[in-house]
């Protein structure tokens, strides 16, 4: 009984060793491919004039990768970058998740072949200082509440000069961010009825569109909201070339 004990020890260890060879090989071979990835993104991205702070970050979600590096179908490849340039914009970061995404570990390595994924969505962080630069307005500052932007800006009228907090709601149309103002009021004490109407109108000055840079992988803006970090454009583009 003692030695078939033993037999089934050592056959347990050497089981769990296995599956821990096994487990390592495959994350290393993940990690392999997301190094190799990330190097061919910031390849195409300076083709295109497009600079980011270091080399973006991906990762190959699912578990086992092998498992699907033999069926040439990913379940979803994640690329973050950050402080992305481009077109005279720069984005604090621009986050792309792409599934089902159908190609060899050669192509999907080199960068070559035609391979696709199903669907990509994105996220690209506009920072409320570009915000602020692409607003224009001089004393101007930016930043985010309650799903609401607020603008607070120096306002003159008759009895001097006082800090104004416009509130705007974002949305896109047709590619640009669509700022509407719907309100403002002092920052401190309150205005005289006589003013208000140059208060509207000065807060109306607000109202713009905020142009975006075309998004990598033909990734088409639907949507917008306002978070702490910055007017946050929502992307999504399906059955697109990825090579």
């Amino acid at each position: 009984m003692a030695k078939n004990g033993r037999k089934g020890v050592v056959w347990l260890m050497s089981l769990v060793a296995l599956v821990g060879v096994l487990v390592l090989a495959d994350r290393g071979a993940a990690w392999a491919a997301e190094d190799a990835i990330a190097g061919k993104v910031a390849e195409k991205a300076q083709e295109r004039k497009i600079q980011m702070s270091g080399e973006p970050e991906v990762t190959v979600e699912g578990f086992p990768f092998l498992t699907q590096v033999f069926g040439g179908e990913y379940r979803a490849i994640r690329i973050s970058m950050k402080d992305v340039a481009m077109e005279g914009i720069t984005l604090s970061s621009l986050d792309v998740r792409a599934t089902k995404v159908q190609a060899t570990l050669g192509d999907l390595i080199d960068g070559k072949g035609d391979f696709r994924a199903g669907h990509v969505t994105g996220d690209a962080t506009v920072p409320y200082r570009a915000v602020q630069e692409l607003i224009g307005v001089d004393g101007a500052e930016i930043s985010g509440q309650n799903g609401k932007l607020l603008i607070e800006a120096p306002f003159d009228y008759g009895a001097g000069r006082v800090t104004a907090v416009v509130r705007a709601d974002v949305s896109v149309d047709a590619g640009a961010v669509k700022v509407d103002v719907d309100g403002a009021s002092l920052k401190e004490g309150k205005l005289p009825s006589y003013a208000q109407s140059a208060l509207d109108r000065f807060a109306k000055r607000f109202s713009r569109k905020i142009p975006l840079p075309a998004l990598p992988y033909g990734l088409k803006v639907e949507g917008a909201t306002v978070t702490s970090a910055g007017l946050v454009a929502r992307a999504s583009v399906a059955n697109v070339p990825l090579s």
